[in-house]
């Protein structure tokens, strides 16, 4: 078990060095749930370093804005230690500054209103049950935005049964940010904007190999 965390620390401390910057795509899943006859939606934030943007292949990884990671996770992310956001002790502090909550209460809402839409993907089907036909709908839009800031990224491992369950490079953020719409103007752009993820298991917090987008 030590021996496969320090491979996954090794290789995160080999990506980490690999790729550095300010400058980011955070993207932004809205997903529109339709079970007759209930309707639900849920959101879910993504980002990728602008440096790793060199063609229609590139990674994202999970970035958490929702308080589920206490203050304790958000200083060993900012020192590069592994970090767990799914499991706590009972002496896990989550008491953050309210300037801090603040900032983050902004940068989503600036998400929410700055981002422009990339992709919509609609899955439809029906499932009988009991002869009767209950129809099913999934709409999956997918919006970008260009963010200068600060950030900090980790490798999260989540353990099950001294297992590990999943490992993935996170981010968090840290206290500053704003616009960066000068991408948009940039050749990187079209790879965004242009590029397909439906394919991205947006949903779930993945192993590296799985938080990649890959052109058609």
């Amino acid at each position: 078990m030590k021996k496969l965390l320090l491979l996954l620390f090794f290789i995160y401390i080999i990506n980490n060095s690999i790729h550095c910057s300010d400058k980011y795509i955070i993207f932004k899943y809205q997903v529109h749930y339709n079970v007759e006859p209930k309707k639900s939606f849920k959101v879910y934030y993504w980002i990728a370093s602008i440096d790793s943007i060199k063609n229609k292949r590139f990674c994202i990884y999970p970035l958490y804005l929702d308080g589920i990671y206490s203050k304790n996770n958000l200083d060993t992310c900012i020192n590069g230690g592994i970090i767990d956001v799914f499991s706590h002790n009972k002496n896990e502090n989550f008491d953050f500054e309210e300037e801090y909550l603040k900032k983050v209460n902004n940068l989503v809402k600036r998400i929410d209103n700055s981002s422009i839409k990339i992709q919509t993907v609609t899955n439809q089907w029906e499932n009988k049950n009991e002869n009767k036909k209950k129809k099913r709908e999934t709409k999956i839009e997918v919006y970008a935005i260009p963010i200068s800031g600060n950030f900090c990224h980790c490798l999260e491992v989540n353990n099950r049964n001294n297992l590990v369950f999943f490992s993935s490079k996170i981010y968090l953020f840290v206290d500053f940010f704003q616009l960066y719409n000068e991408f948009w103007k940039s050749p990187q752009a079209d790879f965004v904007k242009y590029n397909y993820y439906d394919n991205i298991h947006f949903d779930k917090y993945v192993s590296f190999t799985q938080n990649i987008v890959f052109s058609r």
